[in-house]
């Protein structure tokens, strides 16, 4: 199975079905939703989050879809790299979503989810 593919430079597009175990996970419309690219061993941001809105196209929350968008300006590719951030480069990685939903209860209110992908150069760009 190929894994999804984020080309460096390009805007990010990936829908992705929130799953505890086999059971899809509804999102409250009043949640925060955050995504970032990270890096495969999830210690590192490639990207700055991105704050996503249930309204925005491809969204369904209710039915715990996601459609996350990244855009180009938000991959790192020129930061201080450090403990925590790294410039976006061509392998493995993860996209994170967070997901804060305050209507749950006290210790079932922030959870993150990562699925993985391939990052690749661009030779066009």
């Amino acid at each position: 199975m190929s894994l999804p593919v984020i080309t460096i430079g390009d805007e990010t597009g990936k829908t992705c079905t929130v799953l505890r175990g086999a059971v899809v996970v509804p999102i409250n419309g009043s949640a925060t939703v955050r995504a970032a690219i990270v890096t495969a061993d999830k210690k590192q941001l490639m990207s700055a989050p991105v704050t996503l809105v249930n309204t925005d196209p491809g969204n369904d929350w209710a039915n715990g879809v996601v459609r996350v968008v990244i855009p180009a300006a938000s991959q790192y590719t020129t930061e201080t790299e450090s403990d925590s951030i790294k410039n976006i480069e061509s392998g493995a990685a993860k996209l994170e979503i967070e997901i804060n939903d305050t209507s749950q209860s006290p210790g079932n209110q922030l959870n993150s989810w990562h699925d993985s992908v391939m990052i690749e150069d661009a030779a066009i760009n």
